[in-house]
This record gives structure tokens, C-alpha cells and sequence, in this order.
């Protein structure tokens, strides 16, 4: 490890995080007392164990994006959160950077509209119980598309931002094509072509789903 100056910030450069020592090197450059430590990318949480975990150390900056990547089925999901939100809302409110990913590289289209739809029912999962938690787009690979991309964006920037209190995803303005049609409702009415059911998630904002304490999956 390299020399550190007391009460100076730390950066940490690496993509990754986890690794095996990860807890006995957050450990080290603590006791040599930065004043914090910063990173230039998001920390990824494949778990919730690695999520709580990383937030007791005090010395890492809380303005540190992360990404929590949960893979849990959505018949559990109200069960995980009915256990952990008095954790979850001592530790997220709305000015921190913590996110549910969204996109990513996949295979076929038909895997960002499951994953669109399984993301959108974790996000009002989470704010039913009053967890501010938004939404992280994730470019796929080079070369790849994502037949979702205007509809994912758009998701991503009303999830920050302060109209999800009172307008819902079908309300927030849209980017219009040459011919005058919103580009993010035409990816939306081909997302409902396949999955129609998925109608009800363009319907909801924060303030809705919290009022109504449950979000049903």
C-alpha cells in the first residue's frame, strides 16, 4: 500500500471492490486515518450481506454510488424488505447514491423487458416502504443494443428526480422522433405488445406506491 498523508482524501481506482481482503484493506487505510475515502466508480453489491457490511465503515464517503444488484425472486422480495427496512431507511434517503440497475448487456430483447419489468417492480417494491431507492442505467456491451434504451433513460432521470413525487412515468416528457411521436412511447407500446400486463407499472410515483404501503408483484 502506498504511503497516506493523515486526514487527506483517498481514491480508489479499482472497477472491481469485493475482493476476498476487502474488509482487511478498508481496515488498514483507515488506521491511517484519511480524512475519507472516495471512489471513482460504483461499488457493485451482489448481496445485501456485502451492502451492510461496506456501509458501517464510516471512513468511506457517503456520497459514494451504489449499485445494489440484488438477484432475488419477486415472491420474496416484500418478505426481504418487511426484515431489513428499518435498516434500509436509516441508511438511504433521498440525496443518497443508491441504486437498483437497470439495462445492461443481454442476449435477446425479450431480456431487457423481463429485466425492465422485474426492475420496475423492485423499485415500487422499495418505496412502499418509504426506501428512496432510484434507478442506474447500465449501457450495454459496444455493439449491442438495447430495444429499451429511450424507455430506460427516461426511467433512470424521473427515479432522481423530484416529479416522481407527483407525476407518474406516463406523464414525464417525452423525447419526440422526426414524426412528432414520443421515441420512449414506442419502445414502451412494443414492451406491452409482448408483456401487456406490465401496463399498471406506468401508472404509479412514489408518493402512490408509499401511500399505499404494498406494492404487489
Amino acid at each position: 500500500m502506498p504511503p497516506i498523508i493523515p486526514q487527506k482524501r483517498i481514491f480508489l481506482y479499482d472497477k472491481d471492490f469485493f475482493y476476498p481482503d476487502w474488509e482487511e484493506t478498508i481496515e488498514e487505510i483507515s488506521l491511517r486515518k484519511p480524512s475519507s475515502i472516495f471512489r471513482i466508480h460504483p461499488i457493485i453489491c451482489k448481496n445485501l450481506t456485502n451492502y451492510f457490511k461496506l456501509r458501517n465503515y464510516t471512513k468511506i464517503s457517503r456520497t459514494t454510488s451504489i449499485i445494489l444488484d440484488i438477484d432475488i425472486p419477486l415472491s420474496e422480495v416484500n418478505y426481504m424488505l418487511k426484515k431489513y427496512s428499518n435498516l434500509f431507511l436509516a441508511d438511504i434517503t433521498e440525496t443518497s447514491n443508491i441504486y437498483i440497475p437497470l439495462g445492461d448487456t443481454f442476449s435477446t430483447s425479450f431480456h431487457y423487458y423481463k429485466d425492465y419489468i422485474y426492475k420496475l417492480n423492485l423499485l415500487y417494491s422499495f418505496w412502499s416502504y418509504e426506501i428512496p431507492i432510484k434507478i442506474k442505467y447500465i449501457y450495454p456491451q459496444i455493439g449491442l443494443n438495447d430495444p429499451l434504451y429511450h424507455l430506460s433513460k427516461l426511467t433512470e432521470s424521473w427515479s432522481n428526480g423530484k416529479t416522481k413525487l407527483n407525476k407518474t412515468l406516463s406523464e414525464r416528457t417525452t423525447i419526440k422522433n422526426k414524426k412528432n411521436i414520443p421515441i420512449e412511447r414506442t419502445e414502451k407500446d412494443l414492451l406491452l405488445k409482448f408483456y401487456p400486463e406490465a401496463k399498471d407499472l406506468f401508472n404509479q410515483n412514489y408518493t402512490l406506491v408509499k401511500e399505499r404501503r404494498y406494492w404487489r408483484v
